[in-house]
C-alpha cells in the first residue's frame, strides 16, 4: 500500500525518545536503541498504517489536511516537551 504521508518527522521524534531513555532514564545507550527502535519506530509505523487506512478512499484534499495535521501535533508535541 502506498501511502503519501511523510516519514522524514520521525527521526527527530526518535532522537527525542533515545534522549530521553539514555539521559532522562539513564540507561545504557545499546538498550536505549533498542528500546527506541523497538517501540517507537514500530508505535509511529502502526500509527501511519492506520491513519493511512481510514484515509483511503478520501479526497487529496482530506489526506494533505491529515498530513499536515499529523506533523503539526507531533511538532506541537516535541516543543511544548523539549522548548524551541
Amino acid at each position: 500500500m502506498s501511502s503519501t504521508l511523510p516519514r522524514e518527522r520521525w527521526p527527530p521524534s526518535s532522537a527525542y525518545a533515545f534522549y530521553d531513555l539514555h539521559h532522562g532514564l539513564g540507561l545504557p545507550w545499546p538498550v536505549a536503541l533498542v528500546l527506541t527502535v523497538g517501540l517507537v519506530g514500530v508505535g509511529f509505523g502502526l500509527l501511519i498504517e492506520r491513519l493511512a487506512l481510514r484515509l483511503q478512499g478520501l479526497s487529496p484534499i482530506t489526506m494533505i489536511l491529515a498530513t499536515v495535521g499529523l506533523l503539526l501535533a507531533i511538532q506541537g508535541y516535541l516543543t511544548w516537551k523539549y522548548g524551541p
